[in-house]
């Protein structure tokens, strides 16, 4: 159960980054 923690902690961290990507393009 451990293991979905850090992937729900990496789901908030992409989403900003891919939508600075797509702002960039």
């Amino acid at each position: 159960m451990n293991d979905k923690q850090p992937a729900i902690r990496l789901i908030p961290l992409i989403s900003p980054i891919k939508r600075q990507a797509i702002y960039n393009n």
